[in-house]
């Protein structure tokens, strides 16, 4: 509809329509603003069992953080998309996946980067 006449002269021309990256960064966002205090307690566990084991996948950070009296009743209450923002951090590098999830769903299996391993700056 660009170029059609307003009321006061012609329209603004329409915005172009998000990207799917630009949709999802979006609700990453949302989703950190909202649930920031578990997602930053999701990565300090995740940050833990990788230093000690050399990989983490989602599903150990869930079963570590509902074993703790102070975030199991937050993590059984929260939408598991909180574990989102988690890993979307220059710090983790993808390892690869396996087949633990929900349903057998693959899962992610992160390390965290060299330069995070040496440093906990970057969280």
């Amino acid at each position: 509809m660009t170029g059609q006449l307003g009321l006061f002269g012609r329209l603004p021309p329409e915005p172009p329509e998000p990207t799917e990256g630009e949709k999802r960064d979006h609700a990453l966002d949302v989703l950190r603003r909202h649930r920031g205090e578990i997602i930053e307690a999701a990565v300090a566990v995740a940050v833990h069992i990788a230093t000690e084991r050399g990989r983490v996948t989602s599903t150990e950070v869930l079963a570590i953080m509902r074993l703790d009296a102070e975030w199991a009743a937050k993590v059984e209450a929260a939408d598991r998309r909180f574990m989102g923002p988690v890993f979307r951090r220059k710090m983790w590098t993808r390892l690869g996946w396996e087949e633990t999830g929900s349903h057998g769903r693959p899962v992610a299996i992160w390390a965290l980067t060299s330069a995070a391993s040496k440093s906990n700056k970057d969280w």
